[in-house]
């Protein structure tokens, strides 16, 4: 029996890590996938750019316990076959006591290895593991391969008996997701905190970072004690960024400025030393544009003490989302924030990548408008409000758990 399995090469260039894939496995390679990433550097500078293919190959499977059971069979029938012949020939009662007792013990091997695999094949085909799959991959758009991982500690770990209690199978699911999850600490109102937001193109980046801003001044500021907040603009490429981002500053009672290089923003954070949040929105780049990347890269040296995250939408393709978490990692962001959670229902495929690179979750965003309900500190309960195809007593009943511990 045949199973597929993942291997990984790296090389210089995709043709030199498809030919090693290909000297080492040939005709049993299914399909392959590949990612560049930096090797070596500093920050993703001066490092060398490499290859990783995943290839997914076939690789031949243990005898299974149907082969098994069926070589224990042959062997019972050998053993009977001997034994009457030695009957025939001779009254050895030695010999024949010996087989029997060969026999009898083949028997009972046979019937625990029958019992077994008759429990084995009904965990894989118990309409529980069908739907709780389903729900995953067609309700959530989870992969399949992520689906499968989070399927088998169930089928582990459950008794049959325990499989026909589906509540109980989603709520093991739900928890498992969970616990696979991290989450940032919210930003605490300590000296200056510096904020910096990078991430593609049209992700969302300006919006999210005013209602941070909007968040930090509902929790932290008053009308005694107002909050000192300073905007810096570093997208100076996009049109209307600068207006953008002054009509947002007028709301919050804030003149952005617009910062060129690595020099005028080291005054201009100089400047701010005494304030209590500097927001800093850059320039969306696609995750490709090393060049680009590393131009941002080199302004944003000046803030070593920043908090970054990089903005992903939970629109996005999850082997985007795969590639954006890899290139922007040059900006050393401590958490992602995922936007425009209210323009899909299916997460699975921002929350696969983002679980995948182990990144904790910052905030999650929605709607256009610049309110502090817009944006939430990402937790479980919010993540768990947003899968699809669970029953609403079983989420209604894990999200209040959540929220209970939270006090």
């Amino acid at each position: 029996m045949r199973t597929t399995i993942s291997v990984v090469e790296t090389a210089n260039t995709l043709d030199e890590a498809l030919a090693k894939l290909n000297q080492k496995y040939g005709s049993r390679i299914l399909s392959v996938t590949h990612r560049y990433k930096t090797e070596g550097g500093i920050l993703g500078l001066g490092g060398r750019e490499i290859v990783q293919v995943e290839a997914y190959i076939t690789e031949e499977e243990p005898e299974s316990r149907r082969q098994i059971i069926e070589k224990k069979a042959e062997e019972i029938r050998e053993a009977t076959r001997l034994a009457e012949q030695v009957k025939r020939e001779s009254d050895l009662s030695k010999v024949m006591q010996t087989l029997l007792m060969k026999m009898e013990t083949l028997e009972q091997h046979v019937e625990r290895n029958a019992v077994r695999s008759n429990n084995f094949s009904e965990e894989t085909s118990h309409p529980s593991i069908q739907r709780i799959r389903s729900i995953l991959i067609d309700d959530n758009d989870f992969s399949p391969f992520f689906a499968d991982n989070l399927i088998e500690g169930i089928k582990r770990d459950f008794s049959l008996g325990e499989l026909d209690d589906f509540a109980l199978v989603e709520e093991a699911i739900l928890q498992e997701i969970a616990n696979k999850l991290s989450f940032a600490r919210e930003m605490p109102k300590s000296g200056t905190r510096i904020i910096v937001m990078v991430g593609p193109t049209g992700v969302g980046k300006t919006t999210s970072l005013i209602k941070m801003a909007t968040l930090a001044l509902t929790r932290y500021g008053s009308r005694d004690v107002p909050l000192d907040i300073r905007l810096f603009n570093m997208d100076i490429y996009r049109v209307g960024a600068k207006e953008q981002l002054g009509a947002y500053g007028e709301i919050l009672g804030v003149e952005p400025v617009t910062i060129y290089d690595a020099e005028e923003l080291k005054a201009a954070l100089h400047q701010a030393k005494d304030a209590d949040y500097v927001f800093i929105d850059t320039t969306g780049n696609s995750p490709r544009d090393t060049v680009k990347l590393a131009e941002v890269q080199k302004i944003l040296e000046v803030t070593r003490s920043a908090d970054v995250h990089v903005a992903v939408s939970a629109t996005t393709k999850e082997s985007d989302i795969r590639e954006i978490l890899s290139r922007f990692i040059i900006f050393g962001y401590k958490s992602v924030i995922v936007t425009k959670m209210d323009e899909t229902r299916k997460i699975g495929s921002v929350l696969t990548p983002i679980i995948e690179k182990r990144v904790p979750i910052a905030y999650i965003t929605t709607g256009q408008e610049v309110l502090p309900a817009n944006i939430k500190a990402a937790g479980v309960a919010n993540i768990w409000e947003r899968m699809m195809g669970f029953s609403d007593e079983v989420l209604d009943r894990m999200i209040a758990k959540a929220e209970e511990g939270k006090r």
